[in-house]
């Protein structure tokens, strides 16, 4: 419909007025038809808000905030306690509300929005991390916990739903010990390393994949995962005592995605070494200057 049509349009990073008229555009013929359809408000929003740029006083950020505020009166007037549908728009609603709060410095206001999204619908994983994430930032763990958890309780995979790489990566352990039986030991400096996100999410997908490729792979029964900063930077080395690899089978391009992980490395400066023989279990080193 014009809503989802507005949205992907929306997603294609407008730069101009004239790429946002169609956005607008759409967004109208949605409301036109429905001007209480929460889903072409909550975009209308968002359109505000990217066009807002980072400028927090923005005429654009004020608009961004005064729909959401109409649509929640809307939504309210739609007795959302009773429509399950009429809810999961409503937080929908609120998480962007919370978004544009952040951006404005009005936190108080933000924590109370993204509360409300993950209140009205627990699985909405956007809004536990957001309250999780600012709680973290502003408050401390114990104030962060409540949302971190619930995500995790959601998507134990994602990064996004743990606090550090450190603890990202002894609680993906834990979940490949439950599956595999293999006895993965996770050694990470205390208090936890302050990795730029982008870094910490390469090497923990990169952590993920190695441990997928000992499972599959190593016959190993243990592995020895270690997290440290150095001269160099950032520096994860992961050891198996499995059945290893011959050299020249380390040197096939597809040899077991380790080419995927060096252009993932790469893309920060990093790279990744692996050594391995045959009966000598595998060591793989990850380093990405800080």
């Amino acid at each position: 419909g014009y809503t989802n049509l507005a949205m992907v349009l929306r997603e294609a990073r407008p730069a101009t007025p004239a790429d946002w008229a169609p956005v607008v555009r759409n967004i109208r013929s949605a409301l036109a038809l429905d001007d209480r359809y929460l889903p072409a408000r909550t975009q209308l929003a968002l359109s505000y808000l990217q066009q807002a740029g980072d400028d927090p006083n923005s005429r654009m950020i004020f608009l961004a905030g005064l729909v959401c505020a109409q649509a929640a009166q809307v939504a309210q007037s739609a007795n959302a306690d009773l429509a399950p549908d009429v809810r999961s728009f409503t937080a929908d609603l609120y998480n962007t509300w919370g978004i544009i709060d952040i951006r404005r410095n009005e936190i108080i206001k933000a924590l109370d929005h993204f509360h409300r999204a993950y209140t009205l619908n627990p699985n909405m994983f956007e809004a536990l991390v957001n309250y999780g994430t600012i709680n973290l930032s502003f408050r401390g763990y114990q104030d962060a916990r409540e949302g971190f958890e619930r995500a995790l309780a959601l998507r134990a995979d994602s990064y996004d739903a743990h606090i550090g790489l450190g603890v990202a990566l002894r609680w993906q352990a834990g979940e490949y010990r439950k599956r595999s039986g293999i006895d993965i030991v996770v050694e990470t400096p205390e208090p936890d390393l302050a990795v730029d996100r982008e870094c910490a999410l390469t090497l923990f997908r990169i952590f993920q994949e190695t441990l997928t490729n000992v499972m599959r792979h190593a016959d190993a029964s243990k592995v020895v995962v270690r997290l440290a900063e150095a001269d160099s930077g950032y520096v994860l080395q992961i050891r198996d005592d499995g059945v290893g690899m011959a050299e020249d089978a380390l040197r096939k391009p597809a040899s077991h995605g380790i080419r995927g992980m060096r252009e993932r490395a790469r893309q920060h400066g990093g790279d990744v070494s692996v050594t391995s023989a045959p009966g000598e279990g595998t060591t793989l080193v990850v380093t990405i200057p800080r």
